[in-house]
């Protein structure tokens, strides 16, 4: 066991910037700023013109309230677009940062899995630390971070490391308790957006918790406009956002049941009215989610596919793809594990997949002892696998699909794209010819290194290599981007 690695130190969440007047307008809050652009729309004089009128009157503050109030607040979302707040967290939990990412008008530079240390700590929450089975919970927990450091070959000499894995494929085995950090920039509309997200489903204290002191850090920089109206913090005035912590996806669900498999699936799934009244009646998000995917006015339609939560991560920073998933308590329930072919083949194969269901029949355990799901879920890792349902349009099918399936991408969503790619070919799509490495459709590649240019034979890739003698990589714009940077 691996002690010292458990804290229960909370994330550190600060506002680090806001969006304010500069110039003749130093002075404007978030506030003046929003209720200006929605003056503006009404009157015959910019929102400059108005501000500067109001200013020599001493006006700017009495007219702000009522404007957001009757605009606004009245669900003119539009109106809190017009806002901007920056936020560092430090120390947050991997599954805190999966709720921030959900939203797609919020926006994030998140510390790549690949770059996160189990060196930073595993959050303990309170509900597990006074637990039954707290020693349970410790012990299995430090043994994950044992695990990680083990395979990763961490602390050992160079030359000891031929056995280890990368680390990107070992920290597979960390839990979402893991912490993190993450910047994170948002309007007010997207903010309360995410705080209406925290009274659905069974979101967890580590997670809620970190999106109530950004909604409480935006309201007091912006008191008017975080003000509750009538129709601001409406669940259905809102872009949905696919929702992770649902008690059920119901709908998800069903298409799984008759869908399920190991690789991505093309599916039509007719909606019904017990669906749109889930939806529409009872105000459920991951309903609403479902309902982005409707494009003939009957049917869900995309690809569907199982995939683990460290791939999750990947495919919900493509924020361009509409995603709904299943709910993280029925993928706990299920159980699947995701094993990399790193770790398959390395001598850590049975204790990783043994460490890894360890983890799944804690979470289990903690239910079955009374701790509520919602704070038991942090427990699982990365390799957990869920179901998630995408839509690839056009401009994705080039950009997306050109990025995730570069031969430096993350090797799992990688596999997926190179299926999207293939069913679009198959289809005889004419996205197909375009659903491929960018570097084939750019004529440039934005993972080029110098030394590959001056000689293709340093390349780690094999397609650069290929294209370099084939000819059909664009040299001289590759150095025209050089000479910029």
């Amino acid at each position: 066991m691996l002690e010292g690695y458990l804290v229960q130190e909370q994330p550190k969440v600060e506002l680090v910037a806001v969006l304010k007047g500069i110039g003749s307008f130093e002075g404007l809050g978030p506030d003046h700023i929003a209720a200006y652009a929605a003056r503006g729309d009404f009157a015959f004089e910019s929102s400059a013109q108005l501000v500067q009128a109001d200013r020599e009157k001493n006006a700017l503050g009495k007219k702000t309230r009522g404007v957001l109030a009757n605009s606004f607040g009245k669900g003119h979302g539009s109106v809190g677009d017009m806002t901007a707040f920056v936020f560092s967290i430090e120390n947050l939990t991997r599954a805190a940062t999966l709720q921030l990412c959900f939203p797609e008008y919020l926006e994030h530079e998140q510390q790549s899995l690949r770059r996160v240390q189990a060196k930073r700590g595993i959050y303990l929450p309170p509900a597990l630390e006074k637990s039954a089975l707290a020693n349970e919970v410790k012990t299995t927990l430090e043994d994950s971070v044992q695990l990680y450091k083990e395979m990763a070959g961490i602390g050992l000499p160079d030359d000891k490391k031929e056995s280890s894995v990368p680390e990107e494929d070992a920290r597979f085995v960390l839990p979402l308790l893991t912490r993190t950090n993450i910047t994170t920039k948002g309007n007010a509309r997207e903010l309360i957006h995410l705080y209406t997200m925290n009274q659905q489903g069974e979101v967890p204290s580590y997670v809620a918790d970190i999106v109530l002191a950004m909604h409480g850090k935006a309201k007091d920089a912006a008191p008017h406009t975080f003000a509750r109206g009538s129709l601001n913090y409406e669940t259905l005035g809102f872009f949905p956002s696919m929702t992770l912590y649902a008690s059920e996806n119901r709908t998800l669900n069903e298409i799984i049941k008759t869908n399920s498999n190991d690789d991505v699936a093309f599916v039509k799934h007719k909606v019904d009215e017990e669906t749109m009244q889930r939806a529409v009646e009872q105000k459920r998000e991951e309903e609403l989610a479902n309902l982005k995917h409707v494009r003939d006015g009957e049917h869900m339609s995309g690809f569907l596919f199982p995939i683990s939560l460290a791939g999750f991560h990947q495919t919900i920073r493509q924020r361009t793809w509409h995603h709904t998933c299943e709910s993280i308590y029925d993928a706990a329930v299920r159980g699947t594990i995701k094993l990399p072919p790193s770790i398959e083949k390395s001598e850590w194969n049975m204790r990783y997949l043994s460490q890894c269901s360890e983890m799944l029949n804690l979470y289990k355990d903690l239910t079955d002892a009374g701790v509520p799901r919602a704070e038991a879920v942090g427990v699982i890792p990365h390799a957990t696998m869920l179901y998630d349902f995408i839509q690839v349009d056009g401009w994705n099918a080039v950009h997306a699909i050109g990025k995730r399936t570069c031969l430096e991408a993350q090797w799992e969503i990688r596999s997926i794209c190179n299926q999207i790619a293939a069913h679009l070919r198959e289809k005889k799509s004419p996205l197909g010819e375009y659903a491929q490495p960018q570097c084939l459709t750019y004529g440039l590649c934005p993972e080029e290194k110098k030394s590959w240019a001056e000689n293709p034979e340093n390349s780690t890739c094999s397609i650069y290599k290929r294209l370099m003698k084939q000819g059909k990589l664009d040299q001289e714009k590759w150095r025209a981007t050089e000479e910029t940077k």
